[in-house]
């Protein structure tokens, strides 16, 4: 019974798609290492590729568990960071211009934005197929977390021992 009201096709689709982050990842791995290594250099921090590497992927990880986490957060919760910030005038202003920032950033940063969504699409589809089937907060994190990460872990590797 329980094979049977898995959302197989919903969850092979976040399987998917961080899958394809895993692929994108690996193959540009050795940039974003050099880069890191560089900006670091820059202010006279040294670091070995290895531990780049290890910093990279503790922030991919980072940012995998994130997303989940802000899906499982209560709608309430989420209206009430948001939404209390139009409610005077010195609050207003500082939400338009932390928007008007936001929204810069994801023009300069167009290409990571759309991976951002798609990951973050993937995972709310997801998550309301499970919620559907009355799956519990935790049990619905749980499962996207290892969903998310087996696929991204599949994706990476797929790329680096590619035949």
């Amino acid at each position: 019974m329980f094979l049977y009201r898995f959302p197989w096709l919903y969850l092979s689709l976040v399987f998917l798609a961080y899958g394809v982050f895993g692929w994108i990842v690996a193959k540009s791995i050795n940039l974003w290492i050099a880069d890191l290594r560089e900006a670091l250099a820059y202010w006279g921090l040294l670091i070995s590729p290895l531990t780049a590497k290890i910093y990279i992927y503790g922030l991919i990880s980072l940012v995998i568990f994130m997303i989940i986490v802000v899906l499982t957060i209560p709608a309430k919760s989420l209206k009430f960071m948001f939404g209390s910030w139009l409610k005077s005038g010195n609050q207003g202003f500082i939400s338009i211009l932390f928007w008007s920032f936001m929204l810069v950033l994801i023009i300069c940063y167009l290409e990571q934005f759309l991976m951002f969504l798609i990951l973050f699409a993937a995972s709310l589809l997801g998550r309301l197929e499970l919620q559907e089937l009355t799956y519990k907060s935790y049990q619905i994190m749980l499962i996207l977390v290892t969903v998310s990460l087996l696929g991204f872990s599949t994706g990476y590797f797929g790329f680096i021992h590619r035949l």
